[in-house]
């Protein structure tokens, strides 16, 4: 292969590496919920208190921790956080996770507001979000509980210190099935990606190696 071909592609593959989109971290540990103490049936009530689901803190009334029997279907592995404990009980769900102080992050999760055949719940159903100082409500349609409809939310927010904690819990805690999550995700903004320095040096060899190249093969082609 001549030398001004190489050069040539040793830049294309310097410009598709640096074009690679950059893969968000997820800072919240089991975020679907499908680790911890699971016992199995079609769900499982998780006292306040109780460290049954990796990760995350439960308050209130308690949540109910369901699988693919009851909520079909989960929008991402077999488990999900019912937060209504049972009728007029309200739980909530909550975890602490490190983060930078003045740093941009955003949250998303899915929700949905499960529905029995027999009985009719709140609609739309709704849980609050309390994160780094902001207290929000979302809302979910009721879908029926064998043919769920979930819902993609999202909030940003800006940490304050070095630990940040997140808060989910039901705001209307009638029925016996609450406002349902799944799928709970925290990313940090997304930094402006920068070349590192061996790659902006050797990117300034292959320029050399290109100029100085076209310029032989144009005397030899001129003389």
């Amino acid at each position: 292969m001549r030398m001004n071909q190489m050069a040539w592609l040793g830049l294309a593959i310097m410009a598709t590496t640096f074009s690679s989109p950059l893969i968000a971290q997820n800072l919240l540990t089991n975020g679907s919920f499908e680790t911890g103490g699971y016992s199995g049936g079609d769900f499982e009530h998780i006292p306040a208190g109780a460290s049954d689901i990796t990760g995350w803190t439960v308050g209130g009334d308690g949540v109910d921790w369901h699988n693919d029997g009851e909520m079909q279907f989960p929008q991402d592995g077999l488990l999900v956080v019912d937060l209504n404990a049972s009728d007029g009980d309200s739980g909530s769900i909550s975890q602490t996770f490190s983060t930078v102080a003045g740093q941009d992050y955003s949250l998303t999760f899915y929700l949905c507001g499960p529905n029995p055949s027999s009985t009719s719940f709140p609609d739309p159903r709704e849980v609050q979000v309390d994160v780094a100082g902001i207290q929000q409500i979302f809302s979910a349609p009721a879908s029926p509980n064998q043919n769920l409809v979930w819902e993609q939310k999202q909030l940003n927010f800006t940490a304050a210190g070095s630990s940040t904690t997140l808060a989910f819990s039901t705001v209307v805690p009638t029925g016996f099935w609450g406002p349902t999550i799944d799928n709970v995700s925290v990313t940090a903004g997304a930094p402006v990606p920068t070349a590192p320095l061996w790659a902006l040096v050797t990117l300034g060899s292959v320029l050399t190696l290109l100029t100085v190249f076209s310029l032989r093969s144009a005397g030899r082609h001129s003389s």
